[in-house]
């Protein structure tokens, strides 16, 4: 984003960016701790995870697919 800032638009404020970065970089340590505790956890249902993932992506897809479908088009 500094380099876009620089190049593009000088009088672009980069506070939001910044933490927004920060705050995915944290989110995703957080969510590897969590996983992996989860995983370690006596009883970890696999197949029960692996099943509730792909329902998961299969709803991002679906997201971006109409995201992308729209993309260009004035959407009401």
């Amino acid at each position: 984003m500094r380099i876009f800032k620089q190049r593009e638009l000088p009088q672009l404020p980069l506070g939001f960016w910044t933490w927004h970065d920060h705050l995915k970089d944290t989110h995703a340590a957080h969510t590897d701790d969590e996983m992996e505790t989860a995983f370690a956890a006596p009883g970890f249902d696999e197949e029960g995870f692996l099943t509730g993932a792909r329902a998961v992506l299969d709803a991002l897809r679906v997201l971006w697919m109409g995201l992308m479908a729209t993309r260009g088009r004035k959407v009401a």
